[in-house]
C-alpha cells in the first residue's frame, strides 16, 4: 500500500473515529461540517473506484451520504437540499469569533443582507457537497440520490441564484450575498455541468458554460485570479478555481477552458508553491498556508493534469504531498496539523487533504 493511500485511509479513520465531528477553526464549536463531509465523501469515492470491493470505503460512503442528507436545509429556508456553514457569519463585534469575511459587511451595501445565521445556505458548501453526491451516484447509482442531486441544482439556480455580468452568468455566493467571489461561482458552475450531464439538463449546461467563460474572462494576463471584485488579493482560494475548471472540462470536454487551466496552473506553481512543495497564503509569500490550501494544491494540480498535458503537475502534486507528510503529519494522531507551528486538527482541513491524497493514490498504477 502506498504512502498516499495509507495517509488517506488514516484521515478517513481519524474522522470516522470522531463520528465526523470536530472543532471549527473559527468558532471552535463541535460540528459535523458539511464541507468536510463532502470532501471526505469525495476521497472515499475516489479510493473505492480505484480499489473496489473494500468494505471500509463502502461503509464510509454510506455513513457520509446519510450524514450529509441529515444536515440539509437545517434552517428550513428552501424546498431544496442545500448546506451552509455551522456558525453565524459574518459578525460585527471585536471578539475572537469575528470572521475574516467582515470586510464584506456594509449596512448600506445592497449586495449583502447579513449577518447570516448558522447553516444559511451558500454556494461554496452546497457545490462541494453536490460534487461528493455526484461521485457517490457515479459509483453506486440510485434514483433517490439522483433526485437529491437535482434538488441541489435547483437550489443553486433558483434560490442561490445568478445574475449577468457583461452578458455572462455569475452565480451568487449565497441568496443573501451577491458579491463577485470568483471561486464560489466556479464551484457552482462545475457542479451544474456535472449535474447537467447526469440529468440531461441543457439549461444547466448552458448556464455552467457561460459562468466558466466569465471565470476565464476575470483571469489576469499572467494566470492569476483575485479572490473577489471586492477583495483584490490573489491567494489560496485559487485552488478551487483550478479544481472547478478541470471538473467542468471532464464533464463537457469544452476546449475553450484549456488555455485558462494551463495558464492558471502555471501561475499557481510559480507564485503560490515553492519547488520543495511549500505552499503560501498569497502571492507575496509572506506566510506558509494552512492545511486545507495544501489539500487544494494537490487536488487542483492533479485535476488540471487531466485536462492539459500535465505530467509536471502530477510530479509537483507528489512533491507537495511529500512536504505535507514530512512537515505536517502527526503520527500518533493519524492526521495533519493545521500549520507547522499550530498542532490543531480541523475536520474541514483534514478532508481537503484526504481528497488530495486519495486522488494521488487513485492515480498510481
Amino acid at each position: 500500500m502506498s504512502d498516499y493511500r495509507t495517509t488517506a485511509d488514516s484521515l478517513l479513520r481519524w474522522a470516522r473515529d470522531r463520528d465526523y465531528e470536530g472543532h471549527d477553526f473559527y468558532w471552535k464549536s463541535t460540528e459535523r461540517y458539511p464541507m468536510a463531509l463532502g470532501y471526505f465523501l469525495r476521497a472515499a469515492c475516489a479510493l473505492s473506484v480505484r480499489f473496489p470491493r473494500h468494505a471500509f470505503y463502502t461503509e464510509v460512503i454510506g455513513e457520509l451520504t446519510a450524514s450529509i442528507l441529515n444536515r440539509s436545509n437545517l434552517t428550513g429556508q428552501s424546498r431544496y437540499h442545500h448546506w451552509g456553514l455551522p456558525f453565524p457569519w459574518p459578525t460585527l463585534d471585536d471578539t475572537e469569533n469575528a470572521l475574516s469575511g467582515d470586510f464584506f459587511w456594509d449596512p448600506d451595501n445592497p449586495l449583502f443582507s447579513g449577518p447570516l445565521p448558522a447553516h444559511s445556505g451558500y454556494g461554496v458548501t452546497t457545490a462541494i457537497v453536490g460534487h461528493g453526491l455526484i461521485d457517490a451516484h457515479e459509483l453506486n447509482g440510485g434514483d433517490d440520490l439522483r433526485e437529491v442531486i437535482e434538488q441541489v441544482g435547483r437550489w443553486c439556480v433558483e434560490d442561490c441564484g445568478y445574475r449577468l455580468i457583461d452578458g455572462k452568468v455569475f452565480f451568487n455566493y449565497s441568496p443573501a450575498m451577491k458579491h463577485e467571489i470568483y471561486n464560489g461561482s466556479a464551484l457552482v458552475a462545475a457542479f451544474l455541468s456535472r449535474a447537467a450531464r447526469l440529468l440531461g439538463d441543457v439549461d444547466w449546461a448552458r448556464l455552467a458554460a457561460s459562468a466558466m467563460s466569465f471565470v476565464s474572462d476575470v483571469q489576469d494576463e499572467h494566470g492569476g485570479w483575485v479572490y473577489a471584485k471586492e477583495r483584490q488579493e490573489i491567494e489560496y482560494h485559487y485552488g478551487y478555481n483550478l479544481e472547478s475548471l478541470a471538473l467542468y472540462h471532464q464533464a463537457t470536454r469544452d476546449p475553450a477552458v484549456l488555455p485558462t487551466i494551463a495558464l492558471g496552473a502555471e501561475y499557481y506553481l510559480d507564485h503560490l508553491i515553492d519547488p520543495d512543495g511549500r505552499c503560501y497564503d498569497n502571492d507575496e509569500k509572506l506566510d506558509e498556508t494552512r492545511l486545507w490550501a495544501y489539500g487544494w494544491a494537490v487536488s487542483g494540480l492533479l485535476l488540471a493534469a487531466t485536462a492539459v498535458d500535465g505530467d509536471a503537475y502530477v510530479a509537483r502534486a507528489r512533491t507537495i504531498a511529500r512536504y505535507m507528510m514530512d512537515n505536517l503529519w502527526v503520527a500518533e494522531v493519524g492526521a495533519f496539523r493545521f500549520k507547522k507551528d499550530q498542532e490543531h486538527f480541523y475536520m474541514r482541513d483534514e478532508a481537503h487533504a484526504a481528497y488530495g491524497l486519495a486522488l494521488l493514490a487513485a492515480s498510481e498504477p
